[in-house]
């Protein structure tokens, strides 16, 4: 038995270990300390979730939203049908990180910095990363460095389970064969469809109707928790530009540091490059005599730039005539390096024979090394100074207000005017709303939410560089809307349900006619007030004009001309719809797409047996009590950001 769980013979026995290790999860639970039930309180609305010892917040969802919005990968009316979706999918990750630990899996530091380095490659660019740099690019995501890591290590956890998936799928040639014939049949429908967006207009409700469909679903309306609040903001550039720096700091800090401007020996030139690299000997004097001929040309006053652009084997540096540009040493092979230090500038080497073959170097400028002078890092030693004195400067500054408010919160205005902080004031936000003064703001939004009416939040940090607090001027409760303040909302609702019933009524009324042997559907479409309409060629991955994603016709893909089938509910429509033409894939190209075919397959299937295994681990670890969901928590949540 424990040579099937280390050897892995197959990748179905992989799959077995995870299935096994699901199985007996309630004695790993019993027997491993440290996995006891987590706790969660009902009321606080902050905890969406307890994964293990893990919270999941409502603030870190709405950060993400923030997120996605602002790049532009979700539209802000889209947002509400996003948030349970989001929610889940992090309850998720948090529970399979939290499985791949039961079964013994772990991340380590040196794994985790691989992973940084992967995701963060310009910090790494000198070998050793700069921990300021790595901080503030973080901190532009929004996140603290040990928020960042510690997401990173979820990842890779969660990365282990859908591994164990990714090895148990096989993919056998018949598979391959018959998803080939699927994806490269071409087919032409006929369909007749009734779209509910098009019947909408024509549904026209009763007072009474939306009254009952208020009266019956007033939950369906809600407003959301409103709250207004005085925020200070300090911006750390802005402080900083205010710390005076004398001259006499300046170059004792100079004088300190001079190592830090040291300039290197440096030189730019040219060279023409006769590659013997790669060639016979016997070819080598012939090319020693053009280098030879090339040099004798260059000394004779021949234009070296011109004669690099026609002759060297440098295909990179000739079009430049040559050029080098600068460099120092340890850049080049040993034999070019001792020969172009070695000149003064406006001298020509003499043949240099390297590994890649044989070189005529001509310097062009010198520098010597050295340290830059006073006047030149002059600004950059004020950032420096300013930056290391803000630091404390910043964190005094922020206690010493954010004490004031908290012993007179309606002086929040006066108080951050003493101490050169930007005032900001919402007005009845909601819980997804923002500052315009703040490029992110979802941190102080949700510690604003955390806060009683008349308190002041803590300290946050809602974007790189800016420091606020709040205080909370007024709160006003969800609620279920009035049946006038949802009166829109409920005829878009009653007109969208009817349109729909109707659409599908129409659309089976079709159908009776329709899927008779030897029906007139050109006919029939008129008689209903419809349209027959005719596809262009599509394949079974494709779209169809008017109707949408092919797939969603089903089997009827596989079916013969002259099939039919219906009605089928297509993206807000209800259709009819028979094969009209049928073109099967030639099989002779088969041999072409075999192997992305199969890849293709193995993900596919992977990833249904990732589906299977990640919905078994979180309903494992809730039947066991490992992860627990806060419902209210949830609900206030996407309550929040329904319009």
């Amino acid at each position: 038995m424990l040579d099937l769980f280390r050897n892995r013979e197959s990748s179905m026995r992989s799959l077995l270990v995870v299935l096994l290790s699901l199985i007996a999860l309630s004695m790993v639970i019993t027997l491993i300390p440290g996995f006891g039930s987590p706790s969660i309180n009902p009321e606080d609305d902050q905890v969406l979730a307890v994964v293990g010892d893990h919270k999941v917040m409502a603030r870190d969802i709405r950060g993400r939203i923030d997120e996605l919005v602002r790049g532009q990968r979700l539209p802000p009316q889209l947002v509400s049908a996003y948030v349970p979706q989001l929610v889940d999918a992090e309850i998720e990750e948090r529970a399979q990180a939290l499985m791949s630990e039961m079964l013994g899996n772990q991340v380590s530091d040196d794994e985790l910095a691989r992973v940084i380095q992967g995701s963060l490659p310009s910090l790494f660019e000198g070998g050793a990363v700069d921990k300021a740099r790595y901080r503030e690019a973080v901190a532009s995501m929004g996140k603290s460095v040990s928020q960042f890591e510690e997401d990173l290590r979820k990842n890779q956890l969660g990365l282990m389970i859908r591994n164990m998936a990714e090895e148990s799928a096989i993919v056998s040639p018949a598979d391959v064969e018959a998803e080939y014939r699927r994806r490269n049949v071409k087919l032409k429908v006929d369909y007749v469809a009734f779209s509910a967006e098009k019947l909408k207009s024509t549904i026209v409700p009763e007072e009474s109707d939306l009254r009952a469909l208020y009266n019956n679903g007033k939950e369906a309306y809600p407003i959301p928790e409103k709250r207004s609040f005085t925020a200070a903001i300090l911006d750390e550039t802005q402080m900083a530009a205010g710390i005076e720096v004398p001259e006499a700091e300046l170059k004792a800090e100079y004088n300190r540091s001079r190592r830090d401007f040291e300039t290197p020996e440096r030189v730019r030139a040219r060279h023409i490059l006769v590659m013997t690299q790669g060639k016979p000997d016997s070819e080598k004097p012939a090319l020693l005599k053009k280098a030879q001929d090339l040099l004798k040309q260059v000394k004779g006053g021949a234009d070296f730039a011109e004669l690099a652009k026609k002759n060297s084997d440098d295909t990179t540096s000739a079009v430049k005539g040559g050029d080098l540009d600068w460099f120092g040493r340890g850049r080049m092979v040993p034999q070019f390096e001792s020969a172009v230090f070695s000149l003064k500038p406006g001298q020509v080497s003499d043949i240099v024979t390297t590994d890649y073959g044989y070189h005529i170097i001509r310097v062009e400028d010198k520098e010597l090394a050295g340290v830059r002078p006073f006047e030149e890092v002059k600004n950059q030693l004020i950032i420096n100074l300013r930056k290391a004195r803000s630091m404390d400067l910043v964190q005094k500054t922020l206690t010493d207000a954010r004490n004031e408010a908290v012993k007179n919160p309606g002086q929040i205005e006066a108080i951050a005017a003493k101490y050169k902080m930007q005032i900001a004031k919402a007005d009845k936000l909601t819980p997804s709303g923002t500052l315009p003064e703040l490029s992110q703001s979802a941190d102080l939004v949700s510690a604003a939410f955390g806060t009683a009416q008349g308190g002041v939040t803590q300290i946050v940090q809602p974007v790189a560089g800016k420091h606020a607090f709040a205080v909370v001027t007024g709160i006003e409760k969800a609620r279920v809307a009035t049946f006038e303040e949802a009166r829109d909302r409920i005829r878009d609702t009653f007109q969208q349900v009817k349109a729909q019933e109707v659409a599908e009524r129409k659309a089976k009324e079709a159908a009776a006619q329709l899927l008779t042997p030897g029906a007139d559907w050109k006919t029939i479409a008129k008689n209903m007030g419809a349209e027959l309409k005719s596809s262009a060629e599509f394949s079974p991955d494709g779209s169809i004009d008017g109707l949408g994603g092919a797939s969603m016709l089903g089997e009827l893909l596989n079916k013969p001309v002259g099939a039919s089938a219906g009605p089928i509910s297509i993206v807000g429509q209800w259709a009819v719809v028979r094969i009209a033409e049928r073109n099967e894939p030639d099989p002779a190209k088969l041999a072409a797409e075999r192997a992305t075919i199969q890849m293709n397959l193995k993900q596919k299937t992977s990833q249904a047996r990732y589906g299977l295994i990640r919905d078994s681990i979180l309903n494992t670890l809730i039947e066991k009590g490992k992860v627990k969901k806060n419902k209210r928590a949830i609900e206030r949540l996407l309550a929040s950001y329904t319009t």
